[in-house]
């Protein structure tokens, strides 16, 4: 799985999703500009995410109509923290 996160955003709020029989479904891929996930094309994206739907038993391939890919530069920035032991 190449997959991150999933949400569905019918469970924020059922008006968010017009239809009440369909869900609207956000996969979430992690990857740096210019690697395989970034540079893929929109149509290839979408294929490989109705894939990992099935594969995870969400929903079968061909209940994917639709599909819009959004690149987001910079989202996560990597973070290191530091923190202190309780003393035993």
């Amino acid at each position: 799985m190449k997959v991150g996160r999933i949400q569905n955003f019918k469970n924020w709020s059922p008006d968010m999703v017009p239809e009440p029989n369909e869900d609207l479904l956000g996969l979430e891929y992690f990857c740096f500009e210019g690697d395989g996930l970034w540079t893929m094309e929109d149509a290839a994206l979408i294929d490989l995410a109705r894939k990992e739907l099935a594969q995870l038993g969400i929903c079968p391939p061909e209940a994917v109509f639709d599909g819009v890919v959004v690149r987001q530069q910079k989202a996560i920035r990597s973070m290191t923290t530091r923190t202190r032991r309780e003393s035993r």
